[in-house]
């Protein structure tokens, strides 16, 4: 029987630990902190606030860092993929030293409509993670963010991937993800569904995307898990990247997650102003996530 990538978190993952591959990032003798430990990337410069709101999101934490945001394309695609709708951030807009905010809305998640914390209208943030030292740095500045700004403690982060991703895993334990953190997918399973956490090609995606990745959940008080980043990363040879969920940080900060009813009002005006405003028809995506 095949496991899902939901089902794989949702109903936990013991058995696919691999200690073999992950006993070389078990214990670190650096710490987050260090020149080691984040390469490249600055000593934090933002800090959080009291009651744990932070002075800043994540672009705005980019740009101190000196990037620059990329245009965001249009949600309304015209494409017969995912109901016209924009389904993810379109990595061709990236560069080495830019951001993508991209709000997007995916026809599938109606049927996951109950489960906390899908969204019919979200938003990502991306970086280009093209290259092996591109993915570092984008894995540095999202777990930096995430520990250091939004203060999210980091014994409740969770990363769900394959062994294809284990050149990240002495990186991962700097920021605080050990190796009891790390959940194993079968690279055939990962593969099979597609969806991410360990592998992202989704049926029918127009650039079709093949590409290795890795997934961030966060512990939520009753104990359930919330997807709240994923860092899709290539070799060199294709395009790909990797950032936060804007929505799901703020849940896993506050832990509190919204209903799926609350914010279909946005995603009706939103789509409807768009399709006005640039006069092209209204997509059937519309009405398949709205009703």
């Amino acid at each position: 029987m095949s496991l899902s990538r939901r089902t794989f978190i949702e109903g936990g993952a013991a058995a696919w630990f691999a200690a073999g591959v992950l006993a070389a990032c078990g214990s670190s003798s650096d710490s987050a902190g260090s020149d080691s430990a984040a390469g490249s990337v600055p000593a934090v410069r933002s800090t959080a606030v009291a009651g744990g709101a932070t002075e800043a999101g994540f672009d705005a934490f980019l740009r101190g860092r000196g990037y620059t945001a990329a245009a965001a394309a249009p949600l309304i695609t015209g494409l017969a993929f995912n109901g016209g709708l924009r389904y993810d951030d379109d990595v061709r807009a990236l560069s080495e030293r830019t951001y993508l905010r991209q709000q997007v809305a995916r026809t599938e998640d109606v049927a996951k409509k109950a489960t906390p914390g899908t969204l019919p209208l979200f938003s990502i943030i991306g970086l280009d993670t093209s290259t092996p030292a591109l993915a570092n740095t984008a894995t540095d500045l999202v777990l930096e963010y995430l520990t250091k700004v939004v203060a999210l403690d980091p014994t409740r982060l969770r990363v769900t991937t394959t062994d294809h991703s284990s050149a990240f895993f002495p990186r991962l334990a700097q920021w605080g993800i050990l190796a009891p953190q790390i959940r194993l997918r079968p690279w055939e399973v990962a593969v099979k569904d597609g969806s991410g956490s360990g592998y992202f090609a989704p049926a029918g995606h127009p650039d079709a995307p093949q590409v290795a990745s890795y997934s961030v959940e966060y512990v939520m008080p009753d104990g359930s898990e919330l997807e709240i980043a994923e860092v899709t990363h290539s070799d060199g040879a294709g395009r790909s990247s990797g950032g936060i969920g804007v929505e799901r940080v703020e849940m896993a900060r506050t832990g509190k997650t919204p209903q799926w009813a609350d914010r279909l009002a946005e995603l009706r005006r939103v789509v409807q102003d768009e399709a006005k405003r640039t006069g092209v028809a209204l997509p059937p995506g519309l009405a398949a996530i709205a009703g």
